[in-house]
């Protein structure tokens, strides 16, 4: 496979079939981690992407509306469909087929509102998607997350203030909105390792450009996290994105035996 094929711009849109989205509002809640807490989740020849000696886990919680396949994007607004997510992703390098290695965001857990949209894109995209009750509130200086599972239990629950615009909260690891940006969100693909399958899933997906809000945040609940680290982390910040068109795939490319030699390519 030619390398043009994988070298995407993270502001560009997709030239492969894909949806059409309207991002109203993307929260990216970011902790800094251990990175030996992260390792299970890279695939043979990956690595992660560390800054001020940290793994950066985000919990990317968004909420968008008129999604519509590419080919129906002649269609009223109207007839798209609205979903909320909240995915746990990480920075990390991995072996792509064509033998180079590329950052992507690496795709720790990813979770619905919508049980049948769920479902089927789980078996287009081939990614693993769950299930989950997931609310975004707004006030004028402060804004409010939280998931839940079975029975109405807290999954993920943050609160996050607002601070004046391209400033960090005091005492972050990174020196200002345009690092965290570099770092934590400019990158075109998304990959899950699933290491029954010995496959690395590769899913490309990009915006409109952006601009950013930083935050503070307080996490009162992850059960992700905990279990992670064994302990609660404590955010570092929280950056805020409103009103983007978002490419996302329809299908995602599998690559068996990443990092061992030459890759056979699997189009979902």
């Amino acid at each position: 496979m030619s390398s043009a094929r994988y070298d995407i711009a993270h502001n560009k849109p997709l030239r492969v079939p894909h949806v059409d989205a309207f991002v109203t509002r993307r929260l990216l809640v970011n902790y800094p981690v251990a990175a030996e807490r992260l390792t299970p989740f890279l695939p043979p020849g990956g690595a992660l992407s560390l800054h001020a000696g940290a793994a950066w886990v985000s919990a990317c919680i968004v909420e968008m509306e008129h999604m519509r396949p590419s080919l129906l994007s002649a269609l009223p607004v109207r007839a798209g469909i609205k979903l909320k997510y909240l995915v746990y992703r990480t920075r990390a390098t991995v072996p792509f087929p064509d033998g180079i290695e590329r950052e992507c965001v690496l795709i720790l857990e990813t979770n619905f509102n919508r049980p049948i949209i769920a479902r089927a894109a789980s078996m287009l995209s081939g990614l693993k998607i769950n299930y989950k009750s997931i609310h975004v509130r707004e006030r004028s200086d402060r804004l409010s997350a939280r998931m839940a599972g079975p029975g109405g239990v807290t999954e993920y629950g943050a609160r996050v203030e607002k601070i004046a615009p391209d400033t960090m909260p005091a005492g972050s690891l990174f020196s200002g909105v345009q690092e965290a940006d570099r770092f934590l969100a400019s990158v075109a693909y998304g990959a899950q390792w699933d290491r029954a399958a010995g496959s690395l899933l590769l899913v490309p997906e990009t915006h409109e450009p952006w601009q950013i809000e930083a935050c503070s945040c307080r996490t009162g609940q992850s059960s992700f996290l905990r279990k992670l680290c064994h302990s609660m982390p404590l955010a570092d910040h929280a950056m805020l994105i409103r009103n983007v068109n978002y490419d996302y795939p329809m299908f995602g490319y599998a690559v068996r035996d990443p990092g061992t030699g030459p890759a056979s390519l699997l189009y979902r």
